[in-house]
């Protein structure tokens, strides 16, 4: 059968999620599909909790779901990718890490890394859109491209950020650190 996200709907990226959970228990990590009750009928979001990320090992969990298009397109959905890296941050801290941030945003190819300021969260996440016609096979490809690369962008600055978040690397070492790259 050849599904499209605009023929397959939920089922297909309910069927995308589980080649996502596969891929991730390829790292050893624990993961789970669960559903979200929205307005819009609910959604499905795969977690994830990546037990060894980054260069000392550390825990973050990742969320992986598809949103609408808000454009309202037929069959275009948001594919999104969601590393949590810290939360509850010194409030003293935020100011350095938030320059830090728009520094490495802008080096960094896709994807941001963010401040949710409600949540106190400090986030990696990455959205690729899709239109309606791209087939199964692509979409999974796609989808599980998309998951390694936010995976390996968020843990390889995962160290400074984190560094900075808890203040034991202050923002003029860090603007030092990118002079030496």
């Amino acid at each position: 059968m050849n599904r499209t996200l605009g023929t397959g709907g939920r089922e297909l990226e309910h069927q995308i999620l589980e080649a996502l959970q596969e891929r991730i228990s390829a790292f050893g990590d624990d993961s789970e599909i669960r559903a979200e009750e929205t307005a819009d009928g609910g959604i499905e979001i795969l977690t994830a909790w990546f037990d060894r990320f980054g260069e000392h090992k550390d825990a973050v969990m990742g969320e992986f779901l598809f949103r609408d298009n808000p454009d309202g397109g037929p069959g275009g959905r948001y594919f999104c990718s969601v590393l949590t890296l810290a939360s509850d941050m010194p409030i003293e801290n935020i100011p350095d890490l938030s320059l830090a941030l728009s520094v490495i945003n802008f080096y960094i190819e896709t994807g941001c890394f963010a401040l949710n300021k409600p949540a106190d969260l400090l986030v990696y996440r990455n959205t690729r859109t899709f239109s309606g016609d791209v087939s199964e096979e692509a979409l999974r490809a796609e989808c599980i491209t998309e998951m390694e690369q936010a995976y390996e962008t968020a843990a390889k600055y995962s160290t400074v950020v984190l560094a900075l978040a808890e203040g034991s690397l202050m923002l003029e070492e860090f603007m030092a650190l990118l002079a030496t790259e």
